[in-house]
């Protein structure tokens, strides 16, 4: 008879692996998505792979379909499986990336690659002192590569513009996505408007929020040139 180990590694060759993100520090619900239902009795098991150098595939729940999936020595508290078997992610780490993938001895649920974004901010300085730029990023640590991130400023979209020659400008880049962002002091009632700055990534939010114009200071960043809604978008591996 065929080891079940076999048999699971045979079926996550198989299956098609979804790629998903989360923001880092928050939850994502994995649903199993079985082919079909299971007898109470039928063994199920969610399994995982940290994808890394030397890194292995090991169960971390499983037990009767019927029954509340048991939880497997050491696997962190964080996880938990719901009655309907989905596998539940509380408080996204960067350890947590890798492969997780759903199964029984005789049919295919899913398998996820699951990437952990991280978003940082900070000011920049810009030579003018009337006018606050900030940079964001919107960054995976995994080896995968980043798919399309798209920027909104203010809930406006920020167009794509690789010919370099408009305000707003995207490169697209491997595992960070980074955007520069000014406003001018001009702005009608800048000191006390909330400008909301998010990056998207496959249905993923990473949102950024700020108050009026920040006056401090990071070295290292020149703004000259850059418009009264001047945006740059870069990114970098």
């Amino acid at each position: 008879m065929t080891p079940i180990w076999i048999l699971l590694l045979l079926q996550l060759r198989l299956t098609r692996e979804e790629a998903v993100y989360v923001q880092k520090g928050q939850d994502r619900e994995l649903p199993c998505g079985l082919d079909k239902p299971l007898s109470d009795a039928e063994q199920l098991t969610w399994s995982y792979n940290a994808n890394g150098p030397g890194s292995s595939s090991v169960p971390i729940f499983r037990g009767a379909a019927g029954q509340a999936l048991k939880r497997e020595r050491d696997v962190r508290q964080r996880l938990s499986v719901f009655p309907n078997h989905s596998l539940y992610l509380r408080g996204a780490e960067d350890g947590d990336m890798g492969t997780y993938w759903c199964a029984a001895h005789t049919v295919s649920g899913k398998t996820y690659q699951l990437n952990v974004v991280t978003g940082t901010q900070k000011v920049l300085t810009t030579g003018h002192a009337n006018m606050s730029c900030h940079q964001f990023s919107c960054a995976i640590s995994d080896r995968q590569a980043l798919p399309v991130v798209t920027w909104w400023v203010d809930e406006q979209r920020v167009p794509p513009d690789t010919d370099g020659h408009g305000r707003q400008h995207v490169i697209s880049g491997s595992q960070a996505a980074l955007l520069q962002a000014c406003w001018k002091g001009s702005d009608q009632g800048a000191r006390k408007k909330k400008h909301r700055v998010r990056c998207e990534l496959k249905g993923t939010w990473v949102n950024f929020n700020l108050t009026g114009m920040d006056r401090a200071r990071t070295p290292g960043f020149s703004g000259s040139g850059v418009g009264e809604w001047g945006l740059v978008v870069r990114a970098g591996a």
